[in-house]
């Protein structure tokens, strides 16, 4: 097993848009497509985002975890991060954040249910907000900066006047996803 960085490419796509359907899930209406347009239209083209993979020998994705950069460019937040469901359980989320959290900087937004495994993965110091998530940091908790943002309320706007574009991303998303599933 290796980790390697998605480049700009169909797989990456693919990678992005299981990694939505995954953090939303199948019930959370258009919350999936906004994020990944909003990780295919303003993180990755700005090079303000990574898409990362744990593979095996033959290149098959194992794991796959998106980075996004903080606004100082010093660290990233780990924001998505995903097992494909047919190879679930076997360690690959562990094996793929244990050296992202050797490697670099990072922070991750959790809830309690999720803090102690990132505890076990290199997220060693901890803070909290009033909303009872907590946030964990790989190093020191003062250095890092704000996490770059994606404009959901622009991108749902632009669905609105565009409908074509809301057609061809709803479509590519879609593909992506089937996509994923047929390269098992």
């Amino acid at each position: 097993m290796h980790l390697i960085e998605l480049g700009d490419d169909e797989r990456r796509d693919d990678s992005v848009a299981l990694l939505c359907a995954n953090t939303y899930g199948q019930q959370a209406g258009l919350a999936p497509l906004l994020a990944y347009t909003g990780a295919l239209t303003q993180w990755l083209p700005r090079d303000q985002a990574r898409v990362l993979a744990l593979v095996d020998a033959e290149e098959r994705i194992l794991c796959v975890a998106l980075l996004v950069l903080e606004e100082g460019g010093k660290g990233a937040e780990l924001k998505w991060l995903t097992t494909p469901e047919p190879l679930r359980g076997r360690g690959y989320a562990r094996a793929l954040v244990s050296r992202l959290t050797k490697r670099m900087r990072l922070k991750v937004v959790a809830t309690e249910a999720h803090e102690r495994w990132l505890r076990d993965v290199g997220f060693k110091r901890w803070s909290w907000r009033d909303s009872g998530e907590r946030i964990g940091f790989t190093r020191g908790t003062r250095e890092y900066s704000a996490t770059l943002m994606v404009d959901e309320d622009r991108i749902m706007q632009q669905f609105k006047t565009d409908r074509a574009l809301f057609e061809r991303l709803s479509a590519r998303f879609v593909k992506g996803l089937e996509r994923f599933a047929g390269a098992k």
